[in-house]
């Protein structure tokens, strides 16, 4: 296995073979767990009280699916919590309750969510109560180009074990012992991206109420291409997801806020995919709609009108 030292080759083989269980297969689980697996890792999950979609990703990703959490807690030596942030402390939660009843030793507990650091600290009180090692990690990059240019960030004192496993499948950025490590560099990362994207769709709104749009995105892409690779791998995603991405940017803005750090910018892009979160998106326009669709959308709905309530736009 690529990157890994000759103690984990020998751990990842035979009867000692080391199990990571993933919780659970929503996208990003299903892929880090399928890079793992390719690598010879065994990978677990359990599909109890999930959907029908969850088990169908951990059927694709040939992931090994056992009947409860339970026996995924008894089989595993490093579980990786990907579950969405509102679920994140609960996750946490059984997973120790678990643990406990076991009395599993040496197992690490991995929490990979797209949470702020007020979550992380519960879920750290969680651990600690229980002597459970606790990483945190944090990913950035799409599931679906998470080999291709996914990083995984990690950090706290047992890092490193999750470091030796992991990367083989993803490139692993190991920020040292302190928990909170890699939930920083998330957070910060993601209000780089998300401030980017508020920016060229507010300036998109500017170019479509003149009349200007096509020509706008036209030059975009002649003068600035690193930026329209980005907004154009990111903003299409915002319309499924753009309640959850608000929460993100709150996040983002309390972490400025605890550190002295201005966050103007920030809070203007918090408030404009607040708007996106307002708008009942057409089924007709797709999952991901392309960016003059969103853009011409956005146009329709001013600040004042998106605090009366949902206003349906399509295309």
């Amino acid at each position: 296995m690529p990157g890994a030292s000759q103690r984990d080759q020998v751990d990842m083989a035979g009867p000692n073979q080391l199990t990571v269980a993933i919780l659970h297969c929503g996208d990003m689980g299903a892929a880090l767990g399928r890079l793992l697996r390719e690598t010879g890792v065994r990978v677990v999950t359990t599909c109890e009280n999930r959907t029908h979609a969850t088990e169908e990703r951990a059927h694709a990703s040939e992931i090994e699916r056992l009947p409860g959490l339970s026996d995924v807690v008894d089989q595993s030596d490093i579980a990786i919590s990907l579950v969405l942030p509102h679920a994140a402390v609960e996750m946490a939660r059984e997973y120790a309750d678990c643990h406990q009843r076991l009395s599993k030793k040496n197992s690490i507990f991995v929490d990979a969510n797209s949470v702020g650091l007020d979550a992380l600290r519960q879920v750290e009180r969680v651990m600690a109560e229980r002597e459970i090692p606790l990483v945190d990690a944090a990913i950035h990059g799409g599931a679906h180009r998470l080999q291709e240019v996914g990083v995984l960030y990690l950090s706290g004192p047992s890092a490193g074990r999750v470091e030796d496993v992991c990367r083989g499948a993803v490139r692993v950025d190991h920020l040292g012992e302190q928990v909170g490590a890699a939930t920083g560099i998330k957070l910060v990362l993601a209000g780089l991206s998300k401030t980017l994207a508020a920016m060229f769709l507010e300036i998109g709104v500017l170019a479509e109420r003149t009349g200007i749009l096509r020509s706008f995105l036209d030059n975009c892409h002649h003068f600035y291409p690193g930026v329209m690779d980005a907004v154009e791998r990111t903003i299409p995603t915002y319309p499924r997801h753009a309640a959850r991405r608000v929460g993100e940017v709150r996040d983002i803005v309390k972490l400025a806020d605890s550190s002295g750090s201005p966050a103007r910018l920030m809070q203007q892009a918090g408030d404009l995919i607040e708007i996106m979160a307002s708008i009942d998106w057409d089924p007709q326009i797709g999952p991901s709609p392309d960016l003059q669709t969103i853009i011409r959308s956005l146009a329709e709905v001013s600040h004042s009108q998106s605090s009366e309530g949902h206003i349906k736009v399509g295309t």
